[in-house]
């Protein structure tokens, strides 16, 4: 980068920074810092002599930058080639594409009016219009002369100019605003090429300015055959419309004369309309628009075109218009016109559709009938039929009525019959435990006695042990019919199941002691093992489950115990030595009177309520109890209950 001063030209310091650098556009703001457009670099700003880079780093969309503005406000847009543009204001760096609305992201241009709009040229996108946050695009679509937009420059005279590689154009300005507001469909873009003067319609662009406007108002535009001007004040416009004439109609490429009353058969399906628009000045550049009224609905822009094509038209009369504005957008608007009619085979005819009409009536008029016959025979069909189901319903019902009513006095006899059951239970077993008591009693007195011989003594042991075992079945008797029955109240409170078992497991290691067993006992932090139960019924669980593992262990054994806490859910397991259950015995534990394969190790009594007294227990809990066990040996028998919090 260099500056001329006096004719000289003087390399912009430091040197180091901007040799070999390709810069696309240069600016001075009204801080007279020197801004510096990049080919991959970003942007450079040069202010008191020192020079800084903005780039990506720093918020831009791109390096690859191609235009620069300072707006009004004294923020500075920078346009990218294919990233849309970023606006570098005080505050920081806000970009826009054409996700914000954007008709392309490739920017040459920028230019802001007095009315602080934003005009931005674009290469493919046409003209963007930028005012108080919104975007409005404007491309050939909606009139403009070309959509690879170079330069932006406004006249003295309402006009804005612009450079395209297509030449030289300008748009009335309120028009553009019209067009963006949607106010009109289209524009009217005024071009000038090689008939006004210009050597070379292609303009230069890519780098800017790609043109200028003197202090003079002359547009000064850079061309691949050298420097054009305009002077836009010396511009006249056109006021003459020009004279419109249809020159030729041809149907099937065959002329046919445009005669009053002109009809064409039905075997005709192709039409050609020449016309022409009669101008003195720029005579290539006479605008046209047709209408085939009977069919088009709207009017259509047809550009320079001369011709108008039309196939496969229905019968009907038909009336083709056409009207034509000269280079400087100044419309003939009674234009020029003729009619025709085509007639149409007997099937195109209006006959023809009535005739279908009325046929298609009279048969829509047999199927309904069909059809309400069809209905009532079905109806009787269903009324038979309902008839016979009915019959077979009632009885149906009958019977069940006959079923259920059965099923609920057997029941109530099921119901009658267990509850006799229980009352026997209790009767017999309140009344055989008292005798029980008092023979186990006088029998360990008789053992006592010095005079018996010690065949006499081996049968009152024998007597001893089995009214023991009767003892004991009888106190589980009753207290799992008394569970069952809800004679006993369950008195609830926050203990802690580590603690608890802790106890227990103290006061069986004696017992386990006299078979020669080791038992141990682990436990989880005691704050986590809270839970809320009876602790008189859940101590009464726990110990049949440590009685009986010490019951099935052999001597010489570890059974191992422990609490811990699994996620909402507090554990008591016990794991014993003994042979492990079978699937069989799987099937029957839990169930009242069930005596399993395996058998005590120390002659100790099974009654087969123990762990059915446990399931009562831990259920009434809302806990549940299972057991993990292989045949080949050891069984883990398992009380899991809800976790409550301490406070």
């Amino acid at each position: 980068i260099s500056t001329i001063e006096k004719g000289k030209v003087h390399p912009v310091q430091p040197i180091e920074r901007t040799k070999n650098l390709i810069t696309s556009s240069v600016i001075i703001d009204r801080k007279n810092r020197v801004w510096v457009a990049t080919v991959g670099k970003g942007v450079l700003k040069f202010e008191n002599g020192s020079c800084s880079s903005v780039t990506t780093k720093q918020g831009l969309v791109s390096n690859y930058t191609s235009a620069l503005m300072e707006d009004a406000y004294g923020n500075i847009w920078i346009g990218t080639d294919g990233n849309g543009i970023s606006i570098l204001s005080d505050t920081g760096v806000v970009s826009l594409s054409t996700k914000d609305g954007l008709s392309s992201n490739f920017i040459h241009s920028f230019y802001q009016d007095r009315d602080s709009t934003v005009w931005i040229g674009t290469f493919g996108g046409g003209l963007n219009l930028y005012n108080k946050g919104k975007i409005a695009s404007i491309t050939t679509q909606q009139g403009l002369f070309d959509d690879v937009i170079f330069q932006i420059l406004e006249d003295n005279y309402g006009r804005i100019w612009m450079t395209s590689n297509k030449g030289i154009f300008h748009v009335n300005k309120n028009e553009l605003h019209q067009c963006a507001d949607k106010m009109i469909a289209k524009v009217t873009s005024v071009a000038y090429g090689k008939e006004n003067g210009l050597k070379s319609t292609e303009c230069n662009g890519g780098v800017q300015p790609a043109g200028w406007k003197a202090h003079d108002g002359s547009l000064w535009i850079p061309t691949e055959a050298g420097l054009a001007t305009v002077d836009p004040k010396s511009i006249s416009v056109n006021r003459q419309p020009p004279l419109v004439v249809i020159e030729d109609f041809l149907v099937d490429n065959k002329s046919v004369p445009m005669s009053d009353n002109l009809v064409i058969s039905p075997s005709k399906d192709r039409f050609e309309i020449h016309f022409t628009g009669l101008s003195f000045l720029s005579p290539k550049k006479v605008h046209f628009k047709v209408k085939l009224e009977g069919y088009d609905k709207i009017w259509e822009d047809l550009g320079t075109r001369r011709t108008a094509y039309y196939t496969n038209l229905p019968a009907g009369v038909y009336t083709f218009r056409v009207l034509a504005a000269n280079s400087d957008g100044v419309w003939n608007t009674d234009g020029a016109s003729f009619t025709f009619t085509r007639e149409g085979y007997f099937y195109e005819t209006t006959l023809f559709y009535f005739v279908l009409i009325v046929l298609f009536m009279v048969s829509v008029y047999i199927l309904y009938r069909i059809r309400v016959r069809s209905i009532r025979h079905r109806q009787h069909q269903l009324e038979r039929l309902i008839n016979d189901s009915t019959k077979d319903l009632r009885e149906e019902q009958e019977k069940t009525k006959r079923l259920l009513e059965e099923t609920e006095h057997q029941k109530v006899t099921a119901e009658n019959a267990n509850m006799m059951k229980s009352q026997l239970l209790d009767m017999v077993a309140h009344h055989l435990k008292s005798p029980l008591i008092s023979i186990t009693g006088l029998t360990k007195e008789v053992e006592q006695s010095a005079s018996l011989n010690a065949f006499a003594l081996k049968y009152l042991k024998m007597i001893r042990f089995g009214a023991d075992r009767m003892v004991a079945i009888i106190n589980d008797l009753l207290s799992l019919s008394a569970i069952e029955s809800g004679e006993i109240t369950f008195h609830m409170e926050k203990i802690n199941f580590a603690e608890i078992a802790a106890i227990i497991i103290d006061g069986y290691k004696f017992h386990a002691q006299t078979k020669e067993q080791i038992l141990t006992f682990v436990s989880d932090d005691s704050d986590d093992v809270t839970v809320f139960v009876d602790p008189l019924r859940m101590q009464e669980a726990i110990e049949n489950l440590i009685s009986n593992a010490i019951k099935y262990s052999p001597s010489h054994t570890v059974i191992r115990s422990g609490v811990y806490r699994h996620n909402s859910v507090v554990r008591f397991w016990v794991t014993d030595s003994g042979p492990g259950l079978s699937e069989q015995d799987k099937q029957l534990l839990f169930k009242k009177f069930q005596i399993l394969s395996a058998k005590p190790t120390g002659g100790e009594v099974a009654t087969g309520l123990g762990l059915a007294i446990v399931k009562e227990i831990v259920e009434i809990h809302k806990g549940r109890v299972y057991v993990e066990s292989e045949n080949s040996g050891g069984s883990t028998f398992v009380i899991e209950l809800t976790a409550v919090s301490v406070g």
